[in-house]
């Protein structure tokens, strides 16, 4: 009996390269010729794609492009199916409603794959334009505009990958039954959040940036728990400073994702208070709350890692923001003749809290500009109605003058 070997991660990743490479030729051979606002139509309904008015532009010069072989014609090609299924793919991530293990983890180590063939298709753009002698200035220049319009955000990829990564972690423990365990660092209420979500008992669609909040929030205690255990840095051995390494990266990766999903918390929370949703918006500012407050305390760690810093005051994850920041004017009060630039947590919460402000005075100068024109569409309509009426009523009058 012939046995076939499961298709691996690199496997899937090439077929899933190839259809968008066949979608991606004839879509470019059915826009050439096309307007703009065509074009984009085109896109839009075979790619699932919306680009921007940059990426529109090049998508089209790509369509008229006379290349048919070579680094022109190929590489703008591969940047554009990347591109495609990095989009595809953190959608996905971001947009899924089930809290599946192995969709999650399929999903988290795809984004990674990409992020490591994006890096390669950078590689072989930079040799392109600067060793391949069948290239004049004028290729060059078109592929080095290809690379900046149609490069994947890497950033997003690593942290869409670890963010999948993590919820692929909290789903096993849910199945398993022993999240309470393996996350202690959960509240009671954080993992109610997390049991309705995989159980699918969220109404609210914005209530998934909360469950990333929880997933990135665990993640990185977890890690700064690892690293307290370390020790000092200045006392590593040359394993110990290996380890130390490793997980100073894995911080740094999930920094990352705390960083994006903070970006969709606040988009978000701003959206529920335009809308007037009070306690979604509550929801939404105590999970980002949650991140900020993790992010402090990790500061001097991302700041200078291999300074020796006493963790003793920061093990308690503070519950509000507020006394975090009592503790920090605390502390700058009794290390009177230690330098200002020590405070740095400090300048950042208190930017914060005056962007806030801002934040806050905007939507409510938006609520009232969306009422003022309610209003006066309703003005409009009474006017069109009033004059409509008016004018039914004379042509009721005449037509019965002219029967009579």
């Amino acid at each position: 009996m012939v046995t076939v070997a499961a298709p691996t991660r690199i496997d899937r990743l090439v077929d899933m390269l190839e259809l968008l490479s066949i979608q991606i030729d004839t879509m470019l051979r059915e826009i050439a010729g096309s307007s703009l606002l065509e074009a984009r139509r085109q896109i839009t309904r075979d790619l699932h794609f919306e680009p921007r008015a940059e990426e529109l532009q090049t998508i089209v010069g790509m369509a008229a492009d006379e290349a048919t072989e070579g680094p022109r014609h190929e590489l703008p090609r591969k940047f554009l199916r990347l591109r495609l299924l990095a989009d595809r793919q953190l959608k996905h991530v971001i947009d899924t409603r089930t809290l599946n293990v192995d969709t999650m983890r399929a999903s988290g180590e795809i984004l990674g794959d990409i992020v490591g063939a994006a890096l390669r298709l950078e590689a072989e753009l930079d040799r392109a334009v600067t060793m391949d002698e069948s290239l004049n200035q004028n290729d060059r220049d078109y592929l080095l505009k290809i690379g900046d319009v149609l490069s994947c955000q890497q950033d997003e990829l690593v942290a869409g990958s670890v963010l999948a990564l993590r919820l692929a972690e909290l789903a096993e423990s849910l199945t398993q039954g022993n999240l309470e365990d393996m996350e202690p660092s959960l509240t009671a209420a954080e993992r109610e959040h997390l049991e309705a979500f995989a159980a699918e008992n969220i109404t609210q669609e914005s209530c998934r940036a909360t469950i990333d909040a929880i997933a990135i929030r665990s993640s990185l205690e977890r890690l700064f728990t690892a690293w307290r255990e370390l020790g000092k840095p200045s006392e590593d051995s040359e394993a110990l400073r290996k380890q130390r390494d490793r997980v100073l990266g894995r911080i740094r990766q999930n920094m990352t994702a705390l960083e994006s999903v903070s970006t969709r918390l606040q988009t978000q929370r701003d959206a529920a208070l335009v809308a007037e949703i009070e306690s979604l918006a509550a929801e939404l500012q105590e999970a980002g709350r949650s991140l900020f407050s993790i992010k402090l305390q990790l500061a001097p760690v991302l700041r200078d890692p291999y300074i020796d810093v006493d963790f003793n005051e920061r093990q308690d994850r503070p519950q509000d923001l507020r006394e975090r920041l009592a503790a920090s004017a605390a502390d700058e009060a009794e290390a009177v003749a230690g330098p200002r630039e020590a405070s740095k947590e400090e300048l950042y919460v208190g930017a914060l809290k005056e962007m806030q402000g801002k934040k806050q005075a905007q939507i409510e100068e938006l609520r009232k500009s969306q009422k003022q024109t309610d209003l006066e569409k309703q003005r409009r309509r009474m006017k069109w109605m009033v004059a409509a009426s008016i004018v039914l009523a004379i042509a009721s009058a005449i037509v019965n003058f002219v029967i009579l």
